[in-house]
């Protein structure tokens, strides 16, 4: 069986921005202007499955998603950070985030 990579898609604001954008702390009240419209949340769900990812979990600003490592390599490169945004999401999709590993101390 082969190992799933899990990852967040940030979905792009009307307005083009993104919680990559936030220059601080995000808060209840900034993280509005970060908000997808749910058409994009829609749109891009809908390609991200089409291209083998499975939506896991979907939020104001973007869905958490997850494939084998060979969907993801193939459609993404090689799983490592920073991950490409193909050129036919680029316009809604702002960026993929992998999950970072903990750093656990003695």
């Amino acid at each position: 069986m082969s190992e799933a990579v899990v990852a967040e898609v940030v979905v792009r604001a009307p307005d083009g921005s993104s919680i990559l954008d936030a220059a601080g702390p995000l808060s209840e009240e900034t993280i509005g202007r970060y908000r997808a419209s749910e058409e994009a949340l829609a749109a891009v769900a809908e390609r991200l499955e089409e291209l083998g990812l499975d939506i896991v979990a979907r939020g104001p600003t973007g869905m958490t998603v997850s494939a084998e490592r060979e969907v993801f390599e193939r459609l993404f490169g090689s799983g490592t950070d920073p991950v490409a945004v193909p050129a036919e999401l680029a316009e809604l999709v702002a960026g993929i985030v992998l999950p970072q590993p903990p750093e656990l101390y003695p």
